[in-house]
């Protein structure tokens, strides 16, 4: 006779779990995003905790582009490049503003160079919490 059992479906093992990579890649990102508004603010010490930001994240992201799988080494050169890239243009920018006659368009550059960091760092946050890989790393526009 029927009573209305069910029997539970076969069980499918579970896939080994092993550490989550997404934090060290979105802690590049973050930490870069960090260093660049730090040193927006324009306050002595803000600027060097910016810096330590900055190398922070370099060391993270240099240390890790050739650990895990594919993917998560595709973010950790983005993020890499995006940094040194960025400090780049930060330093010639500051460079260029001991030339009186170029502190307005650099202060503009600097601001457009801070947007750049923030729409890249954002993009590849999106795709480390979605488990995308960056299609081509190595270019400065995405």
């Amino acid at each position: 006779p029927n009573i209305g059992t069910t029997f539970p479906g076969p069980r499918r093992p579970q896939a080994p779990k092993g550490p989550d990579l997404r934090g060290p890649a979105l802690s590049v990102y973050a930490l870069g995003v960090a260093a660049f508004a730090l040193f927006l603010s324009g306050l002595q010490f803000a600027d060097l905790a910016g810096f330590a930001f900055g190398i922070a994240a370099v060391v993270i992201a240099a240390g890790r582009r050739d650990e895990g799988p594919a993917w998560i080494r595709s973010h950790h050169e983005f993020a890499l490049r995006t940094i040194v890239i960025a400090g780049a243009l930060w330093t010639l920018l500051s460079l260029l503003t001991f030339v009186p006659v170029l502190i307005l368009p650099s202060g503009y550059a600097r601001l457009a160079r801070g947007g750049w960091l923030l729409v890249r760092s954002g993009y590849g946050a999106g795709q480390v919490l979605r488990k995308k890989s960056i299609s081509i790393p190595r270019t400065p526009v995405q």
